[in-house]
């Protein structure tokens, strides 16, 4: 893998904790819809049996269209239930469409996970291979950075020792 490869890979890599929050939260909008779409379903299911109820009750329905409020009532009972299966209807498919965005976000995210052991496979074999080679120039301009870096450090405590006083 050359150097720009790898640096593309490390920046789509910044994507993944962004890609983990989301999925999670997905996963947490998917189970409350799922549990409105189960009250929503139970509600519909009573309106019904109330519409249900109404058809098959013989002595108020008689005396109810007798006095003229059959069919009324009826109508009311009757919009209540579509009222109740249109929301059930359109939980169900937010649902739907939640699966669908989570899908997608956990195959985003087990891209980025694959990537992101690609990304440390590669920087391991940079690695072992500048160590392997401890003669060659990289060794010694890796072995100048490990030293400069705790020369740096030395440096940087022994100014700041010296300022102070």
């Amino acid at each position: 893998m050359d150097n720009k490869s790898l640096f593309e890979l490390r920046n789509r890599l910044n994507a993944l904790p962004i890609m983990k929050e989301r999925s999670a939260k997905l996963h947490e909008r998917i189970t409350d819809a799922e549990k409105e779409v189960k009250a929503l379903l139970t509600k519909y299911e009573a309106e019904s049996m109330d519409v249900e109820k109404m058809k098959a009750e013989k002595l108020s329905i008689y005396i109810l269209k007798l006095i003229g409020g059959y069919e009324g009532k009826l109508n009311k009972e009757t919009e209540q239930m579509l009222s109740a299966k249109m929301e059930y209807d359109k939980a169900s498919e937010k649902v739907k469409e939640l699966h669908i965005q989570s899908k997608e976000a956990d195959e985003k995210l087990a891209v980025l996970i694959r990537e992101k052991q690609l990304y440390e496979d590669e920087l391991s074999k940079r690695e072992e291979k500048i160590r392997n080679e401890i003669n060659s120039e990289a060794s010694r301009k890796y072995r100048e950075l490990l030293a400069g870096r705790a020369g740096d450090k030395l440096l940087c405590e022994t100014t700041s020792r010296y300022s102070t006083n």
